[in-house]
């Protein structure tokens, strides 16, 4: 899935997980009175609207900027738990340990796609690429409720790699908190997580039948391979706990753990430790703090408050290091011994190099202070996320460098600014009014031809992260203008490339022009669902109407005759479609000039 946003994904953003804000929680007993507060983004990096929020007796709905509120809830005091789901993708789940402040959270959810389906009663095996793989036996499924079924099982499946630079994002509870088989509470250190659904054409949900057992494999990754066990065992999710239990064991085949399994949710091949916790403070080169600033620690993340201050939950009985993320600052990795079961350990200051900030002031169309903001700032290498109830706030970024501001409010309120970054040891003050941000209208397009007599598709842009789900990107040094539009709708896209300059005028398509384009989106074809992908354009014309500056509207319209194929959703059978007409109108948000 990723790869049909490698345009976005270049920008490397860099979602903070959790910060926690200023507004004291009112404590009763052993649980603890907050509101929640965050946003509920895709694997891709894009709001998920309409999804569903819920914690603690509380629910909520995601607005079109996959924000959510809840207010007033009541939260144990030694872990709270929210849970999200959204259809297209893999419910998510979120641990949190409530302080004394209100809890502000970036849920992310894994897109869900079919990568196999076969007949219930034959059984068959889901793999994907790197190796993971589920196999389903003979007659091996039945319905939720527990009847026989012989129809046709869809398998959706993803495999979360503990080293990948997303992992902690992803990974489902957050901290890796379990329950052992004789009650006791452990921490994890992960070898390798797999997430499988199945369900029928209809998307009901189905499971191992009673007395029967799938087998996974999970690959190991190399770097982690020569201290894997020979044996490990195996945890599923809790969904309503965000707690891993413990149910059976895995062992190590190769470069895999192959382990059965009787029913699913996510399996974790994890060493079960104890629990310490780290803390320290990230301070620059002049001795001040550094705030609102991504950590790795171990296998998870943290972020720094508004002193530079940062605690982490960690396993006990294992090494691991502290260092930056997201490049913005630099400092030599902080080897950590093992702490015991139940130790805390400060790191003391931490001493980053000389930074540079941007001091962003946020109000209203009228001058006035703003309550919640959702804040992103993005430059052409890389961007950062801070959720915020102040009204002031300092940003460490890259020196003289070009950065997009954007920002959006609990209420709908949105603004946009860009600034450009002084020298390393500087600050520079920017204002942000949340009421004058560009906003975007949809991209649409009519598609005639083959199979489609005049199917239209619409992909609604999002303003909550500046560069969002529409660009348009000037490159400097080929003298190009590449445009992305993706919609929060898993599939949208429609990209165009190597537009000469960055100025309007009408550009045509084939001929031995550079220009191309391509599409795709998700299609019925008689009662299967299927993957459109547009990706020859054989003649036609882009026309660009308004070239704006930096922050400013990219728009026009296009005309284009285009040949493609639709793909089965298990990518298994591919049809080519030809000669379809392509016609519609596109608004962009201009990013920072790229080199």
């Amino acid at each position: 899935m990723r790869s049909m946003y490698a345009v976005i994904s270049r920008l490397s953003l860099l979602l903070l997980a959790v910060f926690l804000f200023s507004c004291k929680g009112e404590q009763i007993g052993s649980s603890t009175r907050l509101n929640i507060r965050g946003v509920v983004i895709s694997d891709s990096g894009l709001p998920v609207p309409g999804a569903a929020v819920s914690a603690h007796g509380k629910s909520a709905t995601a607005d079109d900027n996959g924000l959510f509120s809840l207010e007033n809830v009541q939260v144990p005091s030694d872990r709270g738990v929210i849970s999200v789901s959204a259809n297209g993708f893999f419910a998510g789940v979120r641990g949190f340990i409530p302080g004394k402040n209100d809890q502000s959270l970036t849920v992310t959810l894994a897109t869900k796609t079919t990568v196999a389906d076969f007949p219930a009663g034959t059984g068959g095996t889901a793999t994907l690429p790197g190796g993971a793989s589920v196999d389903i036996p003979a007659s091996g499924v039945s319905t939720a409720s527990g009847s026989a079924y012989s129809g046709q099982v869809e398998v959706a499946m993803i495999h979360l790699d503990p080293t990948s630079a997303d992992f902690a994002e992803m990974v489902a509870g957050n901290d890796l908190i379990a329950e052992r088989t004789n009650g006791d509470e452990a921490t994890l250190y992960t070898y390798g997580i797999l997430r499988v659904e199945l369900s029928d054409p209809s998307g009901n949900e189905l499971q191992m039948a009673t007395g029967k057992t799938a087998t996974i494999e999970v690959p190991v990754p190399a770097s982690m391979a020569g201290n894997a066990p020979a044996t490990i065992p195996l945890w599923y999710l809790d969904e309503e706990t965000g707690i891993w239990m413990e149910e059976g064991e895995a062992t190590l085949s190769g470069n895999k753990y192959v382990g059965t399994v009787a029913h699913f949710t996510d399996w974790n091949c994890d060493h079960p430790e104890g629990t310490g916790t780290v803390t320290g403070r990230l301070l620059d080169c002049n001795g001040q703090p550094i705030p609102n600033l991504t950590l790795n620690v171990g296998q998870g993340t943290t972020v720094t408050d508004s002193d530079g201050n940062f605690s982490r939950r960690v396993p006990s009985n294992t090494d691991f290091q502290i260092t930056p993320a997201g490049g913005v600052v630099s400092f030599t990795p902080v080897n950590v011994s093992s702490l015991t079961e139940g130790q805390s350990k400060a790191v003391g200051n931490i001493a980053a190099g000389c930074i540079t900030q941007i001091e962003i002031n946020l109000s209203d169309c009228q001058g006035r202070s703003v309550d919640f903001t959702m804040l992103t700032a993005s430059w052409s290498q890389g961007g950062t996320q801070i959720f915020t109830e102040k009204t002031s706030l300092l940003m460490a970024v890259p020196p003289n460098t070009s950065i997009i501001l954007s920002g959006v409010t609990l209420d709908g309120r949105r603004g946009n600014a860009s600034v450009t970054s002084g020298a390393v040891g500087t600050t520079t003050v920017v204002d942000l009014s949340m009421c004058d941000g560009v906003v975007l209208s949809p991209t649409s397009f009519t598609i005639s031809g083959s199979i489609f007599n005049g199917r239209v598709v619409n992909i609604v842009p999002v303003q909550v992260f500046s560069f969002s789900s529409a660009l348009s990107i000037y490159t400097i040094s080929d003298d190009k203008t590449d445009i992305t539009i993706v919609g929060t709708t898993a599939y949208n896209l429609i990209t165009f490339t190597s537009i000469p300059g960055k100025t309007t005028g009408s550009f045509q398509f084939g001929g031995g022009s550079s220009i191309d384009a391509s599409a795709s989106f998700r299609d019925k074809v008689g009662t299967d669902s299927v993957y459109v992908s547009l990706s020859s354009v054989q003649s036609g014309t882009l026309q660009i109407s308004e070239y704006g500056q930096v922050g400013d509207r990219v728009k026009g319209s296009f005309t284009m005759v285009m040949n493609g194929e639709y793909t089965d959703l298990s990518f298994t059978t591919s049809t080519p479609i030809t000669n379809l007409t392509v016609t519609g109108t596109f608004e962009a948000l201009r990013s920072p000039d790229e080199n």
